[in-house]
Parts: C-alpha cells; structure tokens; sequence
C-alpha cells in the first residue's frame, strides 16, 4: 500500500499535457514506477550502440511466482473479495511495479471499491507501460469518459494526457484530435479547438463535419471572417467536381453560412450569396444573369408571373421545382429578413408572407 501510494504521488506530480496554451495543463503526466526519467536515463529505457537512447524497453515477461499471484487476484476478483484481490496486485507491484495486468486489474477494483481517483491512476499507469499502445490509450480516455460520468470535467487533464499520448504514436489519429478538441471547447479555449480541427483538415480534406466544428469555433473566437472563407473555399472545392459526382453540401451548409453574413450586418452580400448557392444546388449554376437583378427577388416567387418579365428568362430551360419552390422555407423566409434589416419592406413581405400562407 505504500508502494502505491507513492506512484500515486508521482502520477500527480509528472504528469504533462502537450498543451500549448497551457488551460488544460493542471497535472502533469504520468511516469510509471521505475521507468527513466526525462533524461532517458534508467534502468527502464535502453541504449543504441551508439549510445542514443532508443526509448522504453518491453517489460519483462512475469516471472512463475507473479503469474500465480495474479491467477490468485484474478479469482478473488470474480468472486467479488475486491480487498483481498487489492491486496494481492498491491504485494505484485512491490515485487514488480512494472507489471502491466496488475494495474490494469486494481483499476477495475478501484471502480468496484468507488474510488474513482485511483482507478483512473490506476488506468494510466497501464498504458504509460505500454506507451506506444494507440488503442490502450484511446480506451484509457474512454473509460475516464464512461466511468466518471458527470464528474468528467474533473479529469480533464488525464484525459488530454491519453490523447496527447496517442498523438505521440500517431500523429494523424483522428479520434485523438477531435477529442482533444472537444477538451478545448469545454475549457472555452476556442484557438486550441481550432488548431485541431485545422489539423485534422489536413487529414481529412473538406470533411463536412469538421468544417462545420472548425466554422463554430471560429464565430466562438469572434472570427466570422475565417469562417466565411473557410465555407466559400469548401463550396468551391465542390463546385469544381465533375457534375455527375455525388454532393455532399445541402441547405444546412448554405443556411450556417449565410448566417454569418447576418453577424456582420451585411444583409445585401448575404442575399447575393443565397441565391447564388440555391441556384448551383437546384442545378442551374449557369443561369447567372440573375445576379444582375438585385433590386427584387422574384428569380425565388412561386410562380413564373414576375419571372416572365426577365428577357433572359425561359420558361422551358428549367422546371417550376429549380425556383422557389425548390428553395426550402426557411431560406426564403431568410431572404425577406435580411430584405427588411435592408429597408425593402414590399419586396421582404413576398417571403414573409409567403411562410405564414404556407
């Protein structure tokens, strides 16, 4: 019990978090009984020829009279004795602090006994044995998550740790970035967030649900400007596919971006916008002369009664369902509030009126 109350002591005391800002860094990571320190000096690390350090080295396989030990914890364990199987992993990690099962069996203990804060210890020790272990650490995290409950917050930093950790093995791990991420978002460091899921971008080029995360963080960071670009260089990237290739963009990426341009009370240019997207998404991108009729809306009415007065118009180019009937509710109602901020009361009452007839 000592023992492991001082691995206690030294898993608060050394455990480090890759954060840059520093908002999620209030512990510092975990270092396991005997392994080298910082220096990568010790009996836990190994040296090349040329005297370079290579990293830690495989635990040692368990000797007869640990395994016999654990075969003994295990059974007291499945028939509920959860002090005498403590007591037994206790008497291992004196022998052995390096032995992997051992932590690994006193965290599900831990939970049993309802002393959350040496179960997660407990976990983390586990994995800094197998540091390299992507999957050990992920499922480390997810524990944490699942067996704190409403209490996760607490953990927070031991959480980072486990993604900061995976990332170590494996930059490019997405599960590990969008979960530090969210860590920054729940601390409100909206510039973490971000740095994340533009590195997950990198990745994972315009994956829609990232560019929506990573265009919340920047309205969070009061960067309204990045998120628009971030949208129009997304839609430009879809436009520019070959037509018969499948669209991911719908309205929901439409409607968040021409949101913005109500953030920066430019109504006019968010109007543009909608109408220019609508258009290329009901499949009549080419229709652009529709751009130079910004006085009125009509080109989005019901009916081609206004539309008809348009020379450039041709009824029979493109079917009633590309118009405004094609144009989803919210949008067009949208439209007739951005028309009113604008001061176009009869043209905004076209759309408005329309969404209470309907």
């Amino acid at each position: 019990m000592a023992k492991f109350r001082d691995s206690v002591r030294d898993f608060r005391s050394s455990q480090t978090f890759n954060d840059p800002s520093g908002e999620l860094e209030s512990e510092r990571g975990l270092q396991p009984p005997n392994r080298a320190t910082s220096s990568g000096r010790g009996r836990g690390y190994s040296r090349g020829r040329r005297g370079g350090i290579r990293g830690p080295r495989k635990a040692a396989e368990p000797t007869g009279d640990i395994k016999l030990r654990l075969n003994q914890a295990t059974d007291a364990y499945v028939h509920e004795n959860y002090i005498e199987a403590r007591d037994i992993l206790f008497e291992i990690v004196r022998i052995n602090a390096e032995t992997y099962q051992a932590w690994v069996t006193l965290s599900s203990i831990f939970i049993e006994l309802g002393q959350m804060n040496q179960a997660v210890m407990s976990k983390m020790i586990s994995c800094q044995l197998q540091p390299k272990n992507v999957k050990g650490w992920l499922e480390c995290a997810s524990f944490i998550f699942r067996e704190t409950g409403e209490r996760w917050k607490e953990y927070i930093p031991s959480i980072a740790n486990c993604y900061s950790n995976v990332l170590r093995a494996d930059v490019k791990c997405l599960e590990a970035r969008l979960g530090k991420a969210h860590l920054y978002l729940e601390k409100e460091n909206f510039a973490g967030a971000i740095s994340e899921y533009k590195a997950i971008l990198k990745i994972s080029p315009h994956n829609l649900d990232i560019v929506r995360s990573l265009a919340e963080a920047f309205i969070d960071n009061h960067e309204v400007e990045n998120a628009k670009q971030l949208f129009k260089d997304t839609f430009d990237h879809f436009k520019a596919l070959p037509n018969d290739a499948e669209q991911p963009i719908g309205w929901n990426e439409v409607d968040a971006y021409v949101t913005l341009y109500a953030h920066q009370n430019d109504y006019d240019n968010g109007i543009k916008e909608l109408k220019r997207l609508s258009r290329w998404l009901l499949g009549r991108r080419e229709d652009e002369f529709w751009d130079k009729l910004t006085s009125d809306d009509r080109e989005w009415d019901e009916d081609n009664s206004r539309r008809l007065e348009v020379p450039s118009f041709l009824v029979e180019k493109f079917p009633l369902s590309t118009y405004g009937v094609g144009l989803p509710l919210e949008l067009r109602v949208k439209m007739g509030f951005y028309r009113l901020e604008m001061g176009h009361t009869e043209e905004a009452m076209v759309r408005v009126c329309l969404h209470y007839y309907n």
